[in-house]
């Protein structure tokens, strides 16, 4: 429906632009569909930011300058909800980082949604406040950062004997072990019920270690069965 489209800005997956216009008819072109919502000065804001001459033409830009031209944009008619399909994808890191904060500017000046999805995780770990999981079209998770950061745990148990055959620890996810050591994954898993485990089990020795988001991701959406590498590796 044409109102909602007034309300929602879209960036997407390869930043598809008529590269035959220069950057300031594009904006002409795109200012005509939100003439009573085009914000001008903030989209001069934006290539100012990202230093692009009005006068160049698209064709003429590197892929990092159309993501930015797209951003800018996507943001200039003051959309309340801003879909971003992948936007740093093929980026070199450089880019990557100033993309970003240019996001992180506009929702510290606006006040915007962003509804950013990513395969670069690291990307989605500095800028977003709430994460959702999809694993195989089924929703896992739909959480604060924090809370899903908190919630996946690595934990390396050292014994003196043989492992544990049976593990009975609340929140296992997998594990993973060798003749005289442990790692475990975990969701939810206190450290009382660790440390109560690892007493229960007479392990010499455990701790956390620590995991990125994609370290977390991978772990969390890993199936059961999943192949072993390595043979130090036993199910």
């Amino acid at each position: 429906m044409p109102e909602i489209r007034q309300r929602v800005g879209y960036v997407t997956e390869g930043h598809r632009l008529y590269h035959w216009m220069k950057i300031g008819e594009l904006e002409n072109f795109q200012k005509a569909s939100f003439p009573d919502q085009w914000d001008g000065q903030l989209f001069d804001d934006m290539l100012d930011y990202f230093q692009l001459p009005r006068k160049k033409k698209i064709k003429h830009l590197s892929n990092g300058q159309r993501a930015q031209v797209s951003l800018g944009l996507a943001i200039a008619p003051g959309p309340e909800l801003l879909i971003m399909d992948d936007p740093t994808l093929g980026l070199d890191a450089a880019i990557r980082r100033q993309f970003l904060e240019g996001m992180i500017q506009l929702i510290q000046r606006k006040g915007n949604t962003i509804l950013f999805s990513s395969h670069i995780l690291s990307d989605v770990e500095r800028v977003a406040e709430r994460i959702a999981v999809i694993d195989r079209g089924t929703l896992r998770a739909d959480c604060s950062l924090a809370e899903f950061q908190a919630a996946v745990r690595k934990v390396l148990f050292k014994f003196n004997g043989s492992v544990p055959q049976e593990i009975d620890i609340a929140g296992l996810l997998h594990k993973r072990q060798s003749e005289k050591e442990m790692e475990l994954i975990l969701i939810g898993t206190s450290d009382e019920q660790i440390e109560a485990w690892a007493k229960s089990v007479q392990a010499t020795f455990y701790k956390q270690i620590e995991m990125n988001l994609e370290d977390q991701f991978i772990e969390y959406t890993a199936p059961e069965n999943a192949r072993r590498l390595f043979q130090w590796e036993v199910s």
